[in-house]
């Protein structure tokens, strides 16, 4: 159902980290409109890490 898709409030979003900052860092903070929040078994996940090297 498309009405229950997320709208990103403001996207493009752009983060910059650190790369000394540790892993489970706060970084930002991205807003959806309520559409997606009545629909409650719709998570997007946006945390990411790994080494590079």
């Amino acid at each position: 159902n498309e009405g229950l898709l997320p709208d990103f409030v403001g996207a493009p979003y752009e983060f910059w980290v650190g790369a000394n900052v540790p892993i489970g860092t706060s970084v930002g903070q991205i807003r959806i409109n309520n559409a997606a929040e009545k629909k409650r078994d719709v998570i997007y996940d946006l945390l990411h890490s790994y080494r590079e090297g």
